[in-house]
């Protein structure tokens, strides 16, 4: 059978071929490749990132710390500024909330002054917790904006006892150095509230009590002394002022805190208390009758020190030194320098035992160091902001120094935000 179709000419042959080619092999392969890379971008799209770290329990605790500081230093500044009423702001009160009396708007700009100090020493104290994803949310689930409410007076007193409490609960979840910090800032905090307090006449909760000299040291859990304590008395009387020079040690070769054991920053203590007991004992005997009663009750604010530092010993299991015979004062032993290098010496050497101590003693040492540090702003010996934000701690007042000098830096609201040196760096 004869085919029918017409036989196909050069010319519809070449139209054909040219047809086929017209999509040629290197373009498919093209094609293939962009695919396959369309492909593996969505892919590296979609993968997850990498998690965000957790900050360890010294960043935490430091974040925390920072965005307290913060948020009262803003309270303070808006009670300074004259708002004190309750609500979320003052346009939403029915009328213009009366400003706070002078003296307490006085008071409340001097403690926004030391807890900017705060803030931002904290910040820089905590870089790496400052600038990981998720780590201030992690720290602060529960923060709001710095200042988005208006507080009272009385308010604001309650709010910096409160800090200064929930600070001390974090004294046993980080190391030493990082409580020593803690506890300096609780003691701050605390000492704000209670001059708020007194310029308002409302007293401040929470503050750390006097200790008990009927408490009895928790010797019964110590194993036996091996032989007499290592550290001995030093040939001679000992001169307060000597002892205000080497931070309260006994040795002038005494190591920073972090370098020193529980031994010696407990016998640094003494030392410090001992100088204060004697040397308002030998003022209040030189004193008139009007002065004798205000020194009789510094040596009383001393022996209960020495009598807390007894028990903070038994409880460490830890055999305090001999105590001295006596101490060589200066010839002008009552000045207002040398008392407040008296105070200021033992305030120091509470600072350092909080940093030095078993976790289950840093409690005990972070009331002595609060005790301390309020007999210290009643001599005087906290004189500046940055004294007042770390009392005791010296590395940080040197910061807080360096901060306060430095151009003022943005308001610090997150740890971001905050500048400052960063504790121990040199001035």
């Amino acid at each position: 059978m004869k085919s029918t179709t017409a036989p196909q000419g050069p010319s519809a042959r070449r139209r054909g071929s040219r047809s086929r080619r017209t999509v040629p092999p290197w373009a498919w392969a093209a094609v293939l490749v962009l695919a396959l890379a369309v492909g593996a971008g969505g892919a590296l799209l979609a993968a997850p990132g990498p998690p965000a770290r957790v900050p360890s329990a010294n960043e935490a605790a430091l974040v925390r710390a920072h965005d307290g500081a913060a948020r009262l230093a803003a309270a303070a500044r808006r009670v300074a500024s004259g708002g004190q009423d309750g609500t979320p702001s003052a346009a939403a009160a029915p009328t213009p909330p009366a400003a706070a009396p002078a003296p307490v708007r006085q008071a409340a700009g001097g403690i926004a002054e030391v807890l900017d100090l705060q803030a931002r020493v904290l910040g820089a104290s905590a870089p790496e917790a400052a600038g990981t994803s998720g780590a201030t949310a992690a720290a602060t689930p529960t923060a709001t904006a710095p200042g988005s409410a208006v507080v009272s007076p009385a308010a604001l007193t309650a709010q910096l006892s409160g800090s200064a409490a929930a600070l001390r609960g974090d004294l046993a979840g980080v190391d030493g150095p990082t409580a020593s910090l803690l506890a300096a800032v609780a003691a701050g905090q605390q000492l704000q509230s209670e001059r708020l307090g007194a310029a308002t006449g409302v007293p401040s909760p929470d503050a750390a009590a006097a200790p008990s000299s009927s408490a009895s040291p928790a010797a019964s859990t110590c194993p036996p002394a091996s032989g007499p304590s290592g550290a001995g008395t030093a040939g001679g009387a000992p001169t307060p002022s000597s002892t205000a020079a080497s931070s309260g040690s006994r040795s002038p070769a005494a190591t920073a805190p972090a370098a020193r054991g529980p031994a010696a920053g407990l016998a640094a203590v003494q030392s410090a208390e001992e100088a204060a007991v004697w040397t308002y004992t030998v003022l209040a005997a030189r004193a008139g009758a009007a002065e004798r009663p205000g020194l009789l009750a510094a040596v009383g604010v001393h022996r209960a020190q020495l009598d807390a530092l007894e028990e903070a010993a038994g409880a460490a299991c830890v055999a305090l030194p001999a105590a001295q015979a006596g101490f060589a004062l200066p010839a002008d032993a009552g000045s207002p320098a040398q008392v407040a290098a008296l105070e200021t010496s033992a305030t120091s050497a509470w600072s350092d035992l909080v940093g030095v101590v078993a976790v289950r003693t840093r409690s005990a040492a972070a009331d002595g160091l609060e005790r301390a540090a309020r007999r210290a702003a009643a001599a005087g010996a906290l004189g500046s902001p940055a004294a007042s934000a770390f009392p005791g701690h010296r590395a940080a007042q040197s910061a807080a120094q360096s901060a306060a000098a430095s151009p003022a830096a943005a308001s610090p609201a997150s740890p971001t935000a905050a500048s400052g040196p960063r504790v121990g760096d040199a001035p």
